[in-house]
């Protein structure tokens, strides 16, 4: 389940979306069925990350706190490589997701603005949110991770390939996780 807040991380410091996030205490084949029956598209690249054998999932349910938000309101006004950008995370109060969150968070979230074409051309496609999370591996030709998208009206999880070099722009929008909970109010 996923509850969306609008409001400022840090009071002043940059405005984001912030979602709630429930996970955990269901298996892979049941995440997996989850997909279909909610006719969310999977790519080459996704399936991979959903095969490997370091794809862990949590048996109990939790909940995390997480928040989209733009490279450039992480101090990255000119972009940044993954590197780059799992760094500047820390200081605004952000860490990465599980891979788990982003299966939960796609079954749950949308709220995705249209896309058209599958192609993007080495950037990141436009309206997709990219899972901020911890790669299983290190080598280039391996996905990195997950991203969301709709295009043409259907809902996807994708997974992504890039090297260490690749810079990601200004405005590509990350989901990440927040290290504090939640205040019972946000302003």
């Amino acid at each position: 389940m996923i509850f969306l807040r609008k409001g400022s991380l840090l009071k002043g410091v940059f405005d984001l979306k912030e979602v709630i996030v429930d996970y955990g205490g269901v298996s892979l084949n049941r995440l997996c069925q989850q997909l279909e029956e909610n006719q969310i598209h999977l790519n080459a690249y996704a399936n991979q990350l959903l095969r490997h054998p370091q794809l862990s999932l949590s048996a109990d349910k939790q909940r995390a706190a997480c928040v989209i938000v733009p490279l450039k309101e992480l101090g990255l006004p000119q972009g940044g490589s993954l590197t780059e950008i799992f760094a500047a995370a820390p200081s605004y109060g952000l860490t990465c997701c599980t891979l788990e969150m982003a299966l939960h968070f796609r079954l749950s979230y949308r709220q995705l603005a249209n896309s058209t074409g599958l192609k993007s051309q080495g950037k990141a496609p436009a309206a997709a949110i990219t899972i901020a999370s911890v790669p299983l591996e290190k080598t280039d030709d391996f996905p990195k991770g997950f991203y969301v998208r709709r295009i043409d009206g259907v809902d996807w999880l994708r997974g992504y390939t890039c090297d260490a070099r690749h810079q990601f722009a200004p405005d590509d929008l990350f989901l990440f996780q927040r290290r504090d909970p939640l205040p019972e109010r946000l302003n």
